[in-house]
């Protein structure tokens, strides 16, 4: 159970009943639910709908706005305008050829009886297109920030890197991967720092919670949302979350946290946008398949990063290790197991031997939307400062992973796992208004992304976040994230008499034609409880947001600050890492060691780890100071 579920699932029953009367409140009447003026405004000046107007292009503008968006709205527009293009359009010689591909065929039947699965085929978009074109647009939008900043200490044994040196031309982090890779080409060291840079910036910005696996019977009867399934139903058909089935990547990148497979999608995913191909190791021990990590395929290598860990594979003198170091190096893994001077607790080895390498498998992530015929045509469509990349082929990277030291490959279930748990989970909650066992799990599983989700002025800020817009341009009406974020670190005073707040309840739309006394106090009390949520969120995310800015000073003071709010706990994690990271970038390494041996997350092994690097950087960089 992670930060998010706990407090909500260890109520009491009248508690429960309060919190979930709360939560559904949200869910049915939805804070922000009704069309917006801002919407409407801004979709005039997107898409107004004359002869001649390419609606991909309106499509793809409005999946990239910075604003968010009601959602039925917002997967109305984008899908009206994608099949009104895919009907105008003239078929090509490369539409006719497009061929599903054929490891589909091996998935298993319960993947292949989903509704979206049965429309790959088709050349009629879907709401699930909408949201799936907004992650690839996401992407985008952070793979083109990071490549455009600097960051210090994404590899610590390349360190110290004179960043100073930074052009166009030459990425100072890529030519200190070329020196420590001998024989790497500098096109391959480029697309090393590439991954190394989305991979860091992946686990800074999503906190690490705990797989949800090796549940008790009680826990399973506890959290099931179907009570009346056939025994051996599989977990997301029962309405339990799992390894990296919780959510669709863009909704760990809005909500900022995720297991480690959640982790690897999202890192996965900024690959794949840069034409880097990934693919998740997986052990096997008989008919069981366990997935390990992600690895990128460059050259002819498999790079290893670990999202549990936080860190890439270490390999020998400050290279990152490939599959074939590991399996020709029993050490490299079984440096990673700690010491009892690193930790006294019991579980300090490494979850996976070189032994364990005998039988590998490589799962492919591949969602529906990626392997659809529309997608496909859409990619190839657009072109320019639209282009970006929406489809997979899975044969392809199969044939290059096995030439690579893995046996098999297949796709990897959780893109088609959380589409069922998904499913499960909206059906249950629709019939959790009438039954009452359904309201403690649905609570506990719906966590707090209940606030975010119809919180519109965080989504925007958090959508602004993850574009990079960190700065409000002078003169601009167009405020940052962390604009934003500052304002929406409420104080109690604010929260009580927000009937007098003008702006908060014009841009949450609290007012609503033909509404009651009655209707209009149940709306304010939802929205002081989602404020004093939000404000947490919004707490926590001023600070990283300080951080992505280059900022690392004032990331440390506003991260220290998180917890002038009750409802705080939740980051303790991401605020112990992300401030350790401030202090590594500001060269005090003697503070963020401190921070890291304090650590209790689910990432505490990595960040001892990296305390071992850190330990070894002061080394270096006290031999390089003058005497």
């Amino acid at each position: 159970m992670n930060r998010f579920s706990t407090a909500l699932a260890l109520r009491s029953e009248p508690q429960i009943r309060i919190a979930f009367g709360l939560l559904l409140g949200f869910l049915l009447l939805g804070i922000g639910c009704g069309k917006t003026k801002v919407a409407e405004d801004d979709w005039a000046t997107i898409s107004t709908m004359t002869a001649g107007v390419d609606h991909a292009i309106n499509a793809v503008d409005f999946a990239g706005s910075d604003r968010d968006y009601e959602r039925n709205e917002y997967e109305d527009k984008i899908v009206t305008n994608l099949n009104r293009w895919s009907t105008d359009r003239t078929e090509s010689a490369e539409d006719e050829a497009w061929k599903l591909d054929p490891m589909v065929a091996d998935l298993d039947q319960q993947y292949r009886d989903l509704d979206v699965m049965k429309q790959l085929e088709d050349k009629v978009f879907n709401y699930s297109d909408a949201q799936y074109l907004r992650q690839a647009s996401w992407y985008k939008s952070i793979v083109a920030m990071i490549d455009g900043k600097v960051t210090v200490n994404v590899w610590p044994p390349a360190e110290p890197v004179d960043y100073q040196q930074q052009n166009e031309d030459d990425d100072p982090l890529a030519l200190a991967i070329q020196a420590k890779h001998s024989g790497m080409d500098l096109k391959q060291a480029q697309q090393l720092a590439d991954c190394l840079k989305y991979f860091d910036w992946t686990v800074r910005t999503i906190q690490l919670e705990k797989l949800n696996v090796g549940l008790t019977q009680e826990e399973i009867d506890r959290d099931k949302m179907v009570l009346d399934a056939e025994e051996g139903t599989p977990f997301p058909l029962l309405g339990i979350y799992g390894p990296g089935y919780r959510y669709f990547p863009w909704q760990t990148l809005l909500y900022g946290h995720g297991d480690q497979f959640c982790r690897a999608r999202v890192f996965m995913g900024l690959c794949h946008q840069k034409g880097i191909d990934t693919i998740i190791l997986a052990t096997k021990k008989g008919d069981k398949i366990e997935p390990w990590l992600p690895g990128a395929i460059i050259g002819d290598q498999i790079y290893l990063f670990d999202t549990e860990l936080g860190l890439a594979i270490p390999g020998k003198d400050g290279k990152v290790a490939t599959l074939a170091d590991v399996k020709a190096d029993p050490s490299i893994l079984n440096s990673l197991d700690l010491t009892v001077e690193e930790t006294l607790e019991e579980d300090r080895s490494y979850r996976v031997k070189t032994s364990d390498l005998n039988s590998l498998v490589g799962l492919i992530d591949a969602s529906p939307g990626s392997l659809s015929r529309r997608m496909n045509i859409l990619e190839r469509t657009l072109s320019g400062e639209k282009q970006m990349v929406l489809s997979v082929s899975p044969s392809r990277i199969s044939e290059s992973v096995k030439k690579l030291g893995v046996e098999t490959c297949q796709l990897w279930e959780a893109p088609f796992q959380v589409h069922q748990y998904r499913k499960v989970f909206a059906d249950t909650l629709k019939r959790s208004q009438f039954d009452d066992r359904l309201r403690a799990p649905v609570t506990k599983a719906m966590g707090t992304e209940v606030f975010v989700d119809n919180y519109m002025l965080f989504k925007t800020a958090k959508i602004r976040f993850l574009q990079g817009l960190f700065d409000t341009p002078r003169g601009s009406t167009k405020y940052s994230c962390i604009r934003l974020m500052s304002d929406m670190r409420y104080t109690e005073d604010r929260i009580i008499n927000v009937t007098n707040d003008e702006f908060i309840l014009s841009a949450l739309n609290v007012r609503t034609p033909d509404q009651s006394s009655a209707e209009y106090t149940r709306r304010i009390n939802q929205i002081r409880v989602s404020m004093r949520q939000i404000r947490v969120d919004a707490a926590y995310f001023l600070g990283v947001a300080n951080f992505e800015a280059g900022t690392p000073s004032t990331a440390i003071n506003w991260l220290g600050r998180v917890d002038d709010f009750k409802e705080s706990g939740r980051w303790d994690d991401g605020i112990r890492y992300v401030t350790a990271r401030s202090h590594e970038w500001l060269g005090d390494y003697g503070k963020a060691i401190e921070l890291y041996k304090a650590d209790k997350s689910p990432q505490m092994k990595g960040n001892l780890l990296r305390v071992r690097m850190l330990q070894e950087l002061e080394k270096e960089t006290a031999k390089s100071k003058p005497e």
